[in-house]
C-alpha cells in the first residue's frame, strides 16, 4: 500500500462490496503502525525477510534480506517505507 489515502479508498472499495466500515483516522494509523512495526520490530528479528509490492496483479520485490545479505530492488519505494515508519504519524 503505498498511501494511508489508498488504504482509505480500499476500504471504501470492500465497503461498497459489502465489507465493514473502518474509520479513516483508525485507517491512517494502522497504516503508518504497520509500516513501523515491519521496519522496527519485524525485520530486525528475521534471518530471512521480503517486501513486496502487490498493488498489481504481479507483485513487485521492493526490497528482500537473506543469507546473503540485503538487497534493495525499488530504492524509491524502499526509501518511502523507510521515511513514513519513523513513528512520528
Amino acid at each position: 500500500m503505498d498511501s494511508p489515502e489508498h488504504a482509505i479508498e480500499r476500504v471504501a472499495q470492500r465497503v461498497s462490496e459489502g465489507g465493514h466500515h473502518i474509520p479513516d483516522d483508525v485507517v491512517v494509523r494502522r497504516y503508518y503502525r504497520g509500516l513501523y512495526n515491519l521496519v522496527n520490530l519485524y525485520i530486525p528479528k528475521c534471518d530471512k525477510w521480503m517486501v513486496l509490492d502487490n498493488m498489481d496483479l504481479d507483485p513487485e520485490v521492493i526490497a528482500k534480506y537473506d543469507e546473503f545479505g540485503k538487497v534493495i530492488v525499488n530504492d524509491e519505494i524502499w526509501s518511502i517505507i523507510q521515511q513514513q515508519s519513523d513513528g512520528t504519524k
